[in-house]
């Protein structure tokens, strides 16, 4: 039953119904295991992922993760952050002290960058384990009435 579910959702790409909040689940063939929230409401579950999986249980677990990040708006938020960031006050000036600068302008441009990069890998493992932690038995209960 499981594989004749979701299999009918692997020929094409399909969004499977989901009344949690508005948002599509889209299968995409791809031999990469993995599943991801990616904003505007629309999860993608690669078909690696899916054909590791032993049952509709975990199924079931990867998108109530994915619906986890989509209800916490972890995405939205990291954009957010970054855009905030990236245009602050603070950032913009030490760009402008680079461009200025005679000496040592790569490293100091790669400083700037590395220090983004980390910040932003950081805040996205941190919503990862918040994503893990939150109680999916709501999802749970959505997906299973379809």
């Amino acid at each position: 039953m499981f594989l004749m579910f979701f299999g009918g959702f692997l020929g094409g790409v399909k969004p499977l119904p989901c009344s949690f909040k508005l948002c599509n689940i889209f299968f995409v063939k791809s031999g990469v295991p993995n599943a991801a929230y990616i904003g505007e409401n629309t999860i993608i579950f690669n078909t690696g992922l899916f054909v590791k999986l032993n049952n509709e249980s975990e199924v079931a677990f990867v998108i109530c993760h994915e619906l986890s990040h989509l209800y916490l708006q972890h995405l939205e938020t990291q954009m957010n952050n970054y855009v905030n960031t990236i245009y602050s006050d603070d950032f913009q000036k030490e760009l402008k002290s680079i461009k200025k600068a005679e000496f040592n302008t790569k490293e100091r441009v790669e400083k700037l960058a590395l220090g983004l990069a980390f910040n932003t890998r950081r805040h996205s493992r941190y919503k990862e384990s918040e994503a893990d932690s939150m109680r999916s038995e709501e999802h749970t209960s959505e997906l299973q009435s379809h």
